[in-house]
């Protein structure tokens, strides 16, 4: 990667991974997956806003706790005509329990035990992509292809450059 983008780092990169993975599931448990649509490609957003109805229409609310990444690193880098495909491995810890909404009865899980989770996630952009160096703001989103800040929206599209943000 370093070799077509001077400006990667892993250590940055798994920071912002890390981040990532903090960001879809607390979106997850607040059943509000727009703020992490960004950083969702369009199959993987639709497959997950159905899953967040299927639960708010059975009246289950998750609730993840104490969420840590104990472990993350790149398993692999493949790129194609297209895009760049980045594989990371993370180890995460976290209190998980499902609640009736009604009752608040617990459905699933405790409030005291700890799981270890095993994730694998790949993240992608266009081939030939560089790294911007590092944003001022560290939670705030950029704009792949004209690095303006994104401001979240159903469209996922950049209000400066017009482009498809996922």
């Amino acid at each position: 990667i370093k070799e077509a983008d001077a400006n990667f780092s892993a250590h940055d990169f798994l920071s912002f991974a890390k981040r990532v993975y903090i960001d879809i599931q607390t979106a997850w448990c607040k059943r509000d997956m727009l703020p992490v649509r960004i950083l969702l490609h369009d199959n993987l957003y639709d497959t997950t806003v159905k899953q967040v109805q299927a639960k708010i229409d059975q009246g289950v609310i998750y609730h993840y706790e104490s969420m840590v990444v104990n472990t993350a690193y790149l398993t692999s880098y493949a790129k194609d005509s297209q895009y760049e495909y980045l594989t990371i491995y993370l180890n995460a810890r976290m209190i998980d329990w499902q609640e009736n909404e009604k009752t608040g009865a617990i459905l699933r899980g405790d409030k005291t035990t700890r799981w270890d989770l095993r994730y694998k996630m790949k993240f992608m952009r266009l081939s030939g992509g560089v790294t911007k160096e590092a944003a001022t703001n560290p939670t705030a989103y950029n704009c792949p292809n004209c690095g303006a800040p994104i401001e979240l929206s159903p469209s996922a599209e950049c209000a400066y450059c017009h482009s498809n943000v996922t």
